[in-house]
């Protein structure tokens, strides 16, 4: 007897996973594991649990159909206004493709499973409706709405190719499909290929990795990362967006080593020339940037960029500090602030202080400024401070005048080009030093996922585990501050 040919089924999470990322979903879907288990836990939670919550909390809101008649009968019913799918019960509809070399699948369906269906004013027909917390991922959410259409059809051919989308952000937005039937027929037969296990379709290539600043919250995102160096774009080097990639592709340059061997002068007279080219970059010094990032990768060696680095003298008593928050245009919480003062022997003196609930935000600002001037402080150091900690600060509370705030942000950026794909802390950090200061949380907005459940369950793991994050964010400044005042005498 010859095998039996498989059933291959693909899930509107499928269609959202891949658009999202293709690279992501490849090692998703060769690692074995659930999906769950593929994002950090903070990710985790914004993605399901919040998800979930929020989609129980609204569809509470609606007066449902509860009946046991079919779903083609329900469809029919011009008496309901919203179906709800039965727990546990998935939708599917035969998915007729043409890939020859996929003959061992029998059969190969859609699946999934609205979170609503809803009644549609304009049309009298009826369309798929989607919770989410965020609209970040605006275009996966498409295809998944188009992907529910495709199934719906299989029980009242006449619903439309139109969807609705609630968010926690936005009330509710209708989005007309139509368009999209091409490019989702492309998107299935991918992942068909992937799901049937060609090994060709399954390795990551560089054209599956988008590399924008969410990739760093991706489970796999080392793997990719080490792909993208491998190939690097122009694109992909720090400060280069959009228009300032457009405007140096038009002035003939097209490769990163082709912009490593450029002269900054010579490139910036190009770019005074092309219209708001001056308003993209800003200044000459963006350009010798750019340029001594890319030799930096090119050449895999740290570029010093002006003649004459300018040290920064650090002494006893000097500070370095960071904190944690949830953002806000106005009223931004600050959770958790660290400081390190140096000591005699050049160690640091770490302290904390924590917000346990909201009404403590202030209070710690305010502990925290005092204790600074307690302790004589007069220069505290911080990375990217400007744009991020001293603006969420001085909302809370105006800053010390006694004290001079210092961004070792730029100090490197404006004196060392580095092969690194961004400037973050860990980033450099990791570059200098391996992993002998990085954390198991990698990013900020960790922190707020964990300082939240921290307000949820009152449980004090959370609450260790931001601190010692927070403090180690404070020990990777000072030591690359050491660092850079170790580059300046060598330098010299």
């Amino acid at each position: 007897m010859g095998k039996s040919k498989q059933r291959l089924e693909i899930s509107a999470t499928d269609v959202f996973e891949y658009v999202k990322c293709p690279a992501f979903f490849k090692r998703y879907v060769s690692s074995g594991k659930r999906l769950e288990e593929c994002y950090d836990q903070y990710y985790h939670d914004i993605i399901f649990q919040s998800g979930k919550d929020y989609e129980l909390s609204e569809i509470e809101k609606f007066s449902l159909i509860d009946t046991t008649q079919s779903l083609a009968d329900a469809l029919r019913n011009k008496t309901i206004s919203a179906i709800r799918i039965k727990p546990g019960m998935i939708l599917k509809r035969e998915i007729t493709v043409s890939l020859k070399n996929l003959k061992k699948l029998k059969t190969i369906c859609a699946i999934g499973r609205p979170d609503l269906i809803i009644r549609n004013k304009d049309t009298n027909s009826f369309i798929p409706l989607d919770y989410k917390t965020s609209l970040s991922l605006f275009n996966s959410i498409r295809f998944q709405l188009y992907h529910y259409c495709y199934i719906l059809q299989k029980y009242d051919p006449n619903i439309p190719y139109l969807g609705v989308l609630k968010s926690k952000k936005f009330n509710t937005i209708f989005l007309n499909l139509n368009s999209l039937k091409l490019d989702w027929e492309q998107i299935i037969n991918k992942i068909i290929l992937i799901k049937g296990g060609r090994i060709s379709e399954s390795k990551i290539v560089r054209e599956d990795i988008k590399w924008t600043k969410e990739c760093r919250k991706c489970f796999f995102h080392t793997t990719c990362e080490n792909i993208v160096k491998s190939n690097l774009k122009i694109n992909n080097l720090p400060g280069v967006k959009e228009r300032r990639f457009q405007m140096i592709y038009d002035i003939g340059i097209k490769s990163v080593e082709e912009l490593a061997k450029t002269d900054s002068k010579v490139m910036w007279e190009k770019i005074l020339k092309i219209p708001k080219g001056i308003n993209v970059f800003g200044r000459e010094f963006t350009v010798k940037q750019i340029i001594g990032t890319a030799r930096a990768f090119v050449e895999s060696r740290i570029v010093i960029l002006p003649q004459k680095l300018k040290p920064l003298n650090i002494k006893i008593n000097d500070g370095f500090f960071d904190c944690e928050y949830i953002d806000s245009k106005t009223n931004p919480e600050i959770f958790s602030i660290s400081l390190g003062i140096i000591k005699s022997d050049e160690s640091l003196s770490l302290k904390n202080w924590f917000a346990n609930n909201s009404s403590e935000v202030e209070t710690i600002v305010s502990s925290f400024y005092d204790y600074l001037i307690n302790k004589g402080v007069k220069r505290l150091f911080g990375w990217n401070i400007k744009s991020a900690d001293i603006d969420k600060l001085v909302k809370i509370s105006p800053l010390p005048s006694e004290i001079n705030f210092h961004d070792l942000f730029y100090d490197i950026i404006d004196n060392i080009a580095m092969p690194v794909l961004s400037y973050r802390l860990k980033t450099v950090s990791k570059f200098l030093f391996g992993n002998q200061f990085q954390d198991k949380i990698q990013i900020g907005y960790e922190a707020v996922g964990l300082y939240k459940r921290f307000l949820e369950t009152g449980n004090h793991e959370h609450k260790e585990r931001i601190i010692e994050y927070n403090k180690k964010d404070v020990i990777q400044t000072y030591e690359i501050a050491c660092w850079y005042e170790g580059l300046c005498k060598e330098y010299k």
